[in-house]
């Protein structure tokens, strides 16, 4: 008898034979029937085993994946353990890893070197979710050629890679393990994203603990007092930015036992920056007690600092003041630092600029120095290049013009209004971006002969109707505590009302829209309430002047609202300077008490 036990009633068969007759056939029906029975469990149980393993095979990789996250962020030390198991799971050869971060490649390789794996596989990936299968030429290191496997590595967040086989087995090319292959690239993908996030948050907050000791040196570093001199009046201020730059300002006293005041700028920013920053500190109260001129100390701070600097490839700006004679005299040297920046009590104003490298650059540098005769209402400002260097949305530096433009305004206030108006000027101008470097001021006034009775508040804002509103607002508040009567206020809110539409005007037609900056001052006597104001954009083409009569009321600029003003006031003026300025004056004659 012969009968076949396969599916399909084939192969593989059953023969038998019998020696006598009996019921053999029905018998060996049976058997047959059992033994297919067998056979099929057999391949059931044996296929069943085989899918264990290879479930077991990813289980064992899929955990010790984890586990290396669980052990390292560091993306290296990740690729380098996936690595072996990649090529244990899919039974290649040897198996490469690569991701991109940025500009950097990082790559790990088992069974062959990285070097056996050219970058340029990486050039053209395969679409993601589909492994890619081709055939290597022979090379020196396989010189009968071979079979790759190579598979993309793509994330959200940029983060691009590939995983990459070298003859693995004829039976792990099948649809279903390339398929496998591709969920398993698209889990790597996420798990490298993953640490790479990891790493990146860890590098950030080391970063932040950095900058925030740096940012303690630097404030450390700082003078608990400055000089109180008979003849002139000190104010300092530094803001720092969101990283930590080198600026800080100094006090030591000269051999003479005047008073060196040091505002310096360390390239670089973080914690490099800030020791630097304590070199220099230290290097300037050593030195200034053997010096009473300020370019003799300069010279000195450069020889004494040059290998320091050299080494760590930085250099410093400084300006060195020497206050003379109880602040009658200062003695100004800068090497490579901003302009000092000089105002008369009569209107004219001087610019200071450095005479010299900065420090670090030449070992044998010498440095000169300018005196400066400071008279009664003259003003003295240093900053560092935080304030012309700060940038708006459109990457414009803030510049020395624009300095310039508010001090010509401003310098009549008091100190701390200058420095008030100036911070107010650079975050104006750079909108909602934060700071790129510090911002450091120190200013020197001296007192006028005797004490006028004018009153000066100056402002800065930026040329939007939104930004008018709170300076309006300041104004009402700083002009009613000036008044005495509920006249002199019914008076005051009248001048604001006329101050009011000019600003708007100058953001309407002027600067239309394009948010310059609007500065300009309020001036109180007992007699008069007088308002200038500021911009730099289009001129206007039919304002109100002197001698002119009221603009129409269908004037393309200003209409009723200057008729307003003209009502309001006593004297509305308009000019366009020469510097390509517009210049408006508002004034009131002041009612008696």
């Amino acid at each position: 008898w012969v009968v076949g036990l396969g599916p399909d009633g084939g192969e593989p068969l059953l023969v038998a034979t019998a020696s006598r007759q009996g019921p053999w056939k029905q018998l060996v029906r049976s058997w047959a029937a059992l033994l297919a029975a067998w056979m099929q469990e057999r391949d059931v149980s044996a296929g069943l085993s085989h899918e264990l393993l290879r479930a077991w095979d990813r289980l064992t990789f899929l955990f010790q994946i984890l586990q290396s996250m669980g052990e390292s962020g560091d993306l290296q030390t990740i690729l380098d353990r996936i690595a072996p198991t990649l090529a244990h799971l899919f039974r290649a050869q040897a198996v490469v890893l690569e991701v991109r971060v940025g500009e950097q490649a990082i790559r790990s390789a088992s069974g062959a070197t990285v070097d056996e794996f050219p970058a340029e596989w990486g050039q053209r990936p395969p679409p993601a979710g589909a492994p890619l299968v081709m055939d290597l030429p022979a090379s020196a290191q396989r010189p009968e050629g071979g079979r790759l496997v190579l598979s993309p590595l793509r994330s959200q967040s940029g983060l691009r890679g590939w995983i990459a086989f070298i003859d693995p087995p004829a039976h792990s090319l099948d649809a279903g393990d390339l398929q496998l292959l591709g969920s398993l690239a698209e889990y790597v993908a996420a798990l490298l994203e993953a640490a790479h996030m990891r790493e990146t948050r860890e590098e950030q907050e080391r970063t932040a603990r950095e900058l925030e000791v740096a940012a303690e040196i630097q404030r450390s570093l700082l003078p608990s007092r400055l000089p109180e001199l008979k003849d002139l009046r000190l104010r300092a201020m530094l803001r720092p930015a969101r990283q930590a730059g080198g600026d800080f300002y100094d006090v030591a006293w000269g051999k003479d036992g005047a008073p060196f005041i040091l505002l310096a700028d360390v390239s670089g920013k973080g914690m490099p920056a800030a020791l630097l920053t304590a070199i220099v500190h230290t290097a300037f109260h050593e030195l200034a007690p053997q010096h009473q001129r300020s370019a003799q100390l300069m010279a000195a701070l450069n020889r004494a600092l040059y290998q320091d600097l050299d080494r760590a490839q930085a250099f410093v700006t400084v300006a060195l003041a020497h206050l003379r004679g109880e602040g009658a005299q200062i003695e100004y040297t800068s090497a490579g630092h901003v302009d000092a920046l000089l105002w008369r009590a009569g209107g004219t104003s001087e610019r200071f600029p450095a005479d010299g490298l900065p420090l670090g650059i030449q070992t044998s540098e010498s440095y000169e120095s300018a005196s400066i005769p400071m008279r009664p209402g003259d003003l003295l400002l240093l900053c560092s290049d935080g304030l012309t260097e700060a940038l708006n949305e459109w990457g414009e530096p803030f510049g020395t013009q624009r300095l310039l433009d508010i001090m010509d305004i401003a310098h009549q206030a008091g100190a701390d209004e200058l420095m008030q108006v100036l911070v107010a000027a650079v975050e104006s101008y750079s909108a909602e971006l934060p700071l790129g470097d510090d911002l450091a001021l120190i200013m020197f006034t001296r007192a006028a002969d005797s004490r006028s009775p004018q009153q000066v508040w100056p402002f800065v804002c930026k040329g939007e109707i939104s930004a008018l509103r709170p300076i309006y607002s300041e104004a009402l508040d700083w002009m009613l505590e000036t008044a005495r009567s509920w006249a002199q206020r019914k008076e005051v809110e009248d001048f604001l009302f006329a101050f009011w539409e000019v600003l708007k005007n100058q953001v309407s037609h002027a600067l239309k829209e394009d948010a310059g900056l609007i500065s300009g001052k309020l001036i109180v006597t007992p007699e008069r309430l007088e308002a200038h104001l500021y911009d730099r954009g289009a001129a206007f083409a039919d304002p109100p002047g002197a001698g002119r009569e009221a603009m129409s009321e269908t004037s393309a600029e200003g209409g009723y609202g200057f008729r307003i003003v003209e009502g309001l006031v006593d004297q509305c003026r308009y000019e366009r300077l020469p510097d390509g300025r517009n210049h408006w004056q508002l004034a009131r004659t002041r009612q008696e008490e």
